[in-house]
C-alpha cells in the first residue's frame, strides 16, 4: 500500500491540480508555416497555385505540458492529443488586388503533427487589366490546438476530457503573374486575286513570355475566303520567335478589290494545357486585271529576251555559213 502512495500523490499534484492542466501558454504549440509556394498565373487565364503548409513546432517538446514534464505513462498522447498538433487545418488564399478572382474557396489540410506537411491547391484567374509582376496575397490558416485536459473520477483510472482552442493565423505570401504565350499574325506576305485559288503566306509570332508546344493553324472559311487545307503543324514557338504558315485559299468570284479579314484558328499546348484561339489577318484582294497588269511587264520582258535570243541564233547561223563559203 505504501508503494502505491507515492505514484498516487504524484498523479494528484502533477496531473490533477484544480481538476485540469492548461496548455494555452505552452511554447510547444503548433507553428504553421508555408514551406513552398508553386505556380504561375497568366493574364486573363485560370491558373493553379500550390501551397505547401508545414507544422514547424518544436518536435522535442511533443508530449510535454507547460511545465516541461511528460504526460504520465497511462496517458501517453496520441494523434490530436499532442500540444504541438494542429487539428483540422483549413487554408484560404486571399488576394489583395481586385484583378484576382478566386475560383476555389478554403481548402482542408486535415491534421498536422509536428514536422508534417501537406499541399493545398487554389484555382484563380486574373483579368485582362493585369500586368506581369509579383503580387501580395494572404494565406489565412485556421486550426484547433489542445488547450486543456480535464480529469475526473478514480485517480488511478480517471475520466479524461480534452479541450481545444481555435487558432487563426495570417501568413503573407506572393504570387507571380506573367503574360503567358501570345500568338499573333505578324505579317501577311501576299495579296490574293479575286475569283481564283492562290497561295497565301502568313507569319505567326509568339510575342508573349512563355513558349508554346505543337502550334497548329487552320483557315476558318468565311466570306469571301475558303480553304480546303486542314490544320497545319508549325511546331514549337519560343517567345520572340516566328514561323511561316502557307495556305491555299480561294477568293469568291465578284469580290470587290480591297482589304478583308481572314479568320485563323490556332491551337497549342501551354505547359500541359491545350489553348485554342481565333486570330484575324488583313488580306489584300485584287482583281484579276490588276494581277495580270502586275505580271505584264515581266511577261513582256520575257518575250523580248526570247526574241533577242532567236535573232542572235539566226545571225550566228548565217555567219557560220558565210565563213564556210569563203573557204
Amino acid at each position: 500500500m505504501r508503494l502505491l502512495l507515492g505514484p498516487l500523490i504524484f498523479i494528484l499534484f502533477v496531473v490533477l491540480p484544480s481538476g485540469g492542466t492548461d496548455y494555452t501558454s505552452s511554447q510547444s504549440g503548433p507553428h504553421l508555416i508555408v514551406s513552398s509556394i508553386n505556380g504561375t498565373l497568366e493574364i486573363d487565364r485560370p491558373g493553379t497555385i500550390l501551397v505547401d503548409i508545414k507544422n514547424d513546432a518544436n518536435a522535442s517538446a511533443v508530449g510535454q505540458n507547460t511545465s516541461g514534464q511528460r504526460f504520465p505513462t497511462w496517458l501517453q498522447p496520441g494523434y490530436g492529443t499532442n500540444v504541438s498538433d494542429a487539428v483540422g487545418v483549413s487554408a484560404e488564399l486571399i488576394p489583395k488586388d481586385a484583378m484576382f478572382e478566386m475560383l476555389t474557396g478554403p481548402q482542408l489540410a486535415g491534421s498536422l503533427e509536428s514536422g508534417k506537411n501537406r499541399t493545398v491547391e487554389f484555382n484563380l484567374r486574373t483579368d485582362d487589366t493585369a500586368v506581369p509582376g509579383v503580387y501580395p496575397v494572404d494565406l489565412l490558416v485556421t486550426y484547433r490546438r489542445l488547450s486543456e485536459m480535464q480529469t475526473s473520477g478514480d485517480p488511478e483510472q480517471p475520466d479524461v476530457a480534452f479541450e481545444y482552442a481555435n487558432v487563426s493565423e495570417t501568413i503573407p505570401e506572393e504570387v507571380n503573374v506573367v503574360q503567358g504565350p501570345m500568338i499573333l499574325v505578324e505579317e501577311v506576305k501576299d495579296s490574293v486575286p479575286a475569283g481564283s485559288e492562290s497561295e497565301l503566306n502568313l507569319i505567326l509570332a509568339n510575342s508573349g513570355d512563355l513558349p508554346v508546344t505543337d502550334l497548329r493553324a487552320q483557315i476558318l472559311s468565311e466570306t469571301p475566303f475558303s480553304s480546303g487545307d486542314g490544320s497545319l503543324l508549325l511546331g514549337n514557338l519560343d517567345p520572340g520567335h516566328s514561323a511561316s504558315a502557307k495556305f491555299r485559299i480561294k477568293t469568291e468570284n465578284g469580290t470587290v478589290p480591297g482589304v478583308y479579314a481572314l479568320q485563323i484558328g490556332v491551337g497549342y499546348l501551354d505547359g500541359k494545357t491545350l489553348q485554342k484561339e481565333e486570330l484575324a489577318a488583313l488580306v489584300p484582294v485584287k482583281s484579276r486585271s490588276e494581277t495580270g497588269s502586275m505580271l505584264a511587264p515581266a511577261a513582256g520582258a520575257l518575250v523580248l529576251v526570247s526574241a533577242a535570243y532567236v535573232v542572235a541564233r539566226k545571225y550566228q547561223g548565217k555567219s557560220r555559213r558565210k565563213r564556210k563559203r569563203h573557204w
